[in-house]
């Protein structure tokens, strides 16, 4: 697939093309199948922008297509971009019910992952759903041959995130059970041996401690933005006590979590970013 340029560029012509974002990345790889990746923690911003890009897939030349969601690597949604995401169903309910003839849906691990699939059965479908846990069952309840494309979109995730694949999947897996999930636990899930775990993170530069305290830090700040929880509870959620989850803030953020809190939400009400790790 070839990077668009633009928005123009992509909308001019979408076939075997890809557009990304932060956060995500749109595809078509064929006129038959369109889709998009998303990984990490999504606000409503991301979802914004993500969803002018579907709007391609709601034109010409684009037919009426199969359509791929990869979720697999998402760490959480800001409860707002599923809003989002909802009033971009409802708005184009009838040229989507036209252009897209099946989806299926990745889902993530854990409690993201039925909060993810979830999302239509409180929407009505504009087309059939398949929901499945990986790419290749993914593609097979399409009808679509995969001819390499997973390959090709797992690079293409590993490169505009910056992330190795393998890595996304196990922040993921973090994320959902914030300082719960133990190394041989997370070799299993990423069906790799704990020696082989810990020799792929080494070779990238970390280590499994040190991604389980950033999950705690990551999932915490989530929290403390979109909740109004106090500091003691919101510790609790990421299995740690307010004092651990203080000093992982100063050693990792630079401030402790009340005060991290306190300057993102003033920039937030003041129309500053959102803050959203």
């Amino acid at each position: 697939m070839r990077c668009a340029a633009s928005d123009e560029d992509l909308a001019r012509d979408p076939i075997g093309a890809y557009r990304a974002g932060p956060g995500f990345v749109w595809f078509c790889p064929r006129a038959e199948l369109c889709g998009f990746a998303v990984w990490g923690r999504l606000d409503a911003d991301q979802v914004r922008r993500l969803c002018r890009l579907l709007e391609v897939e709601l034109e010409a030349p684009i037919p009426p297509h199969a359509s791929l969601v990869d979720a697999s690597r998402l760490a959480g949604v800001d409860p707002r971009g599923f809003e989002t995401l909802a009033a971009y169903v409802r708005t184009h309910f009838d040229d989507l019910t036209r252009q897209v003839k099946r989806l299926a849906l990745v889902r993530p691990a854990g409690v993201v992952g039925a909060i993810v699939a979830g999302f239509y059965h409180v929407l009505e479908r504009p087309y059939p759903v398949e929901v499945r846990s990986d790419g290749a069952a993914a593609l097979s309840s399409l009808g679509v041959d995969d001819i390499g494309f997973l390959s090709e979109l797992e690079a293409l995730v590993a490169d505009i995130s910056g992330v190795p694949p393998f890595l996304l999947e196990l922040r993921g897996h973090l994320d959902a059970r914030p300082g719960e999930l133990r190394p041989p636990a997370a070799a299993r899930t990423l069906g790799m041996s704990l020696r082989s775990l810990q020799r792929r993170l080494a070779a990238v530069g970390t280590t499994f401690h040190n991604e389980r305290r950033q999950s705690q830090v990551r999932v915490a700040q989530w929290l403390l933005l979109e909740s109004d929880a106090p500091v003691t509870q919101v510790a609790l959620e990421v299995g740690s006590t307010s004092q651990q989850l203080s000093g992982l803030f100063r050693q990792l953020v630079g401030e402790p979590p009340s005060e991290w809190r306190r300057r993102h939400q003033s920039a937030r009400s003041s129309g500053g970013q959102s803050g959203q790790p």
